[in-house]
């Protein structure tokens, strides 16, 4: 039985909720908050809607013990807040409240944390629930990634398809395009693509005027985030593996980052090392010490 727990119903966790029932993804859907009304509407929406109906559990911490995968929405609603420390700090409290819900009910599944800031508390969740680093992760820069396709593919014309390679580092902060590994269509995009030379700075400021732009006018990105979390959950719930660049502990650089690494059925397994320019590898350290000081930060 296909198990999914959603802890924290806020717009991205009804959002995530509602796709996992219409898409026939999850048999039983597991659903957490700290504010029970919320629980109680969100199932009986579900529930009156025609969409391949799945068994809800509602505000039952024991039925994580069954869930294949644990996926973390809290903090949403501290968006809005001109403070970001609000929004920090809002986070790492629910992440505590919940650590005697999660470690007393045996849960021994995947952690999938779409939190921000997501490396850092991906990190602390994994700390604060005493979970093995191979079954924590967080989407990271998973969706950087999918809009570094996106400039690449509409300044050669050429479909996003087309295009592969990384953004890595940190979500929200300090990215890092590992430019050495994009290709279109299998080239490298250090020569002319297409009659097109491409400026690799701008390349960057478009992905970031990007992601400004859907976050600041329809529902801060939720559907973009939740589609790429359907797709990693597509990969837990199954017996494959697929490399993405998702927060995983990276020994290399002794904390979370955003990292291109194998995702199975069983969470996190080989890293995928891509050849690095010394300036990115230089540029992926830093971004390695802003999340550790996210971290130390949020551990008091």
């Amino acid at each position: 039985m296909r198990t999914i727990a959603v802890i924290g119903l806020t717009n991205l966790g009804v959002t995530l909720a509602r796709l996992l029932a219409a898409t026939n993804r999850v048999d039983r859907l597991v659903l957490l908050d700290q504010d029970d009304q919320i629980a109680v509407g969100l199932a009986a929406d579900l529930a009156a809607s025609p969409a391949p109906h799945c068994e809800v559990v509602i505000q039952d911490p024991a039925a994580l013990k069954a869930a294949d995968v644990l996926v973390v929405t809290i903090g949403q609603r501290f968006l809005g807040q001109p403070d970001s420390f609000a929004q920090l700090a809002g986070n790492v409290q629910a992440i505590q409240e919940w650590r005697s819900a999660v470690t007393e009910s045996g849960f021994s599944g995947v952690v999938l944390n779409l939190a921000t800031p997501n490396e850092a508390l991906t990190g602390l969740i994994q700390q604060e629930w005493q979970l093995p680093v191979q079954r924590v992760l967080g989407t990271g820069t998973i969706t950087d990634t999918a809009r570094l396709h996106q400039v690449v593919a509409v300044a050669v014309e050429q479909p996003a398809s087309s295009v592969t390679g990384y953004m890595l580092g940190q979500h929200d902060g300090n990215l890092v395009p590992i430019w050495s590994s994009v290709r279109v269509n299998g080239r490298s995009i250090e020569e002319p693509i297409n009659g097109h030379s491409l400026d690799t700075a701008k390349l960057l400021v478009d992905v970031r005027e990007e992601e400004y732009r859907v976050l600041t006018t329809v529902d801060k990105g939720s559907y973009t985030l939740c589609s790429w979390t359907l797709a990693i959950l597509d990969v837990l719930l199954q017996n494959g593996s697929t490399v993405l660049p998702v927060a995983v502990y990276q020994p290399q650089y002794q904390c979370y980052m955003s990292f291109p690494a194998q995702i199975t059925r069983a969470g996190v397994g080989q890293f995928w090392l891509p050849r690095l320019y010394p300036v990115e590898e230089a540029q992926l350290k830093v971004a390695a010490t802003a999340i550790k000081t996210q971290l130390t930060a949020m551990q008091g």
